[in-house]
């Protein structure tokens, strides 16, 4: 089990392994230990490590004696799901997702630093595809559930849909009701220079000017 933090001196020596199975993405210390895996054919038994740990295996003092060193690919991973929420007014009850990955029986609340960007991450299975949706309002409120277009949706329902990879992963923002990012907020900004001579606007001279510096 991945708990494993000791393995004493000749622990496994002369047993006739041909494959194990090691849970801990760290290796376990075997350097002030003699022998753990004497007797056993380093080229016949595979040594199993959990993903991206490969490495690690390969130059920890007597698992580093293992010629067939193999990834296990994760049992799940964490994805988290993005959505931008700039063009719509936020229902009360806040901002949600719901899928599939809980046979859309359990909405999942998302929450947001700025009110805009509403986030939320989920383990989900290696593997496999998983149809969501994102909703203004309760995961009750049916009417609440986005519609994206089709060109990023699949069935009748247009629902989105992600295929879960071996890694975690942190899918785009989409803009809520899109395929895609919404557009950049444009904001309206004034340019300031700074003169030695104090402009007269409509008739008068602005009695603040001299406190305006350049920006």
């Amino acid at each position: 089990p991945s708990s494993v933090t000791y393995i004493g001196s000749h622990a496994f020596a002369y047993n006739n392994l041909f494959t194990i199975f090691v849970y801990s993405p760290i290796p376990v210390d075997l350097s002030n230990e003699v022998g753990v895996f004497e007797g056993v054919s380093k080229s016949n038994c595979h040594l199993w490590v959990p993903y991206n740990s490969t490495s690690a295996y390969q130059n920890a003092s007597q698992w580093q004696d293992f010629i067939n060193i193999s990834e296990m690919l994760p049992d799940s991973i964490n994805v988290t799901f993005r959505v931008d929420m700039q063009n719509e007014t936020v229902s009360e009850n806040g901002v949600h997702l719901n899928g599939n990955f809980s046979d859309w029986n359990e909405p999942v609340a998302m929450s947001s630093s700025d009110g805009r960007i509403y986030t939320t991450t989920l383990r989900l299975k290696y593997g496999r595809t998983f149809e969501y949706k994102f909703i203004n309002g309760d995961g009750f409120e049916w009417d609440k559930y986005e519609i994206p277009p089709s060109g990023c949706t699949f069935g009748p329902d247009h629902n989105r849909l992600i295929t879960t990879g071996p890694n975690d992963t942190t899918l785009n923002l989409v803009c809520f009701n899109s395929c895609s990012a919404c557009p950049p907020i444009e904001t309206n900004h004034v340019e300031v220079a700074k003169t030695t001579v104090t402009p007269i606007i409509d008739g008068s001279i602005d009695p603040v000017w001299d406190e305006v510096k350049a920006i």
